[in-house]
């Protein structure tokens, strides 16, 4: 929503925002799972199970993944977004096993 990101009512942020996306599409997303609380957003990307954590409030365009110095932070919004998917009963991708690879 225009202007959301800048509003000075920040209520709106301190609740969690999830994103579940546990499939593939053509044009290149992999499969993820995200949670966006405060400043902070966490992306869990199941191809690898790598993580990316970025302060939005400093990097809005998330170039900086602080997963590996704020390791507290990126592991407590992991925590939140599995203990989510779990109660939501969120679906995780699985391996074909018919597929061949190359």
């Amino acid at each position: 929503l225009p202007g959301l990101a800048s509003s000075p009512d920040r209520t709106l942020w301190e609740r969690p925002l999830y994103w579940h996306y546990p499939h593939y599409h053509p044009g290149g997303a992999t499969p993820y799972s995200a949670i966006r609380l405060g400043r902070w957003k966490l992306y869990e990307f199941f191809e690898d199970g790598h993580l990316e954590l970025y302060d939005l409030e400093a990097d809005l365009s998330e170039t900086e993944n602080l997963a590996g110095t704020e390791s507290e932070q990126a592991a407590a919004l992991h925590a939140e977004l599995k203990a989510w998917r779990a109660r939501v009963g969120a679906q995780l991708p699985v391996g074909n096993p018919r597929l061949e690879a190359d």
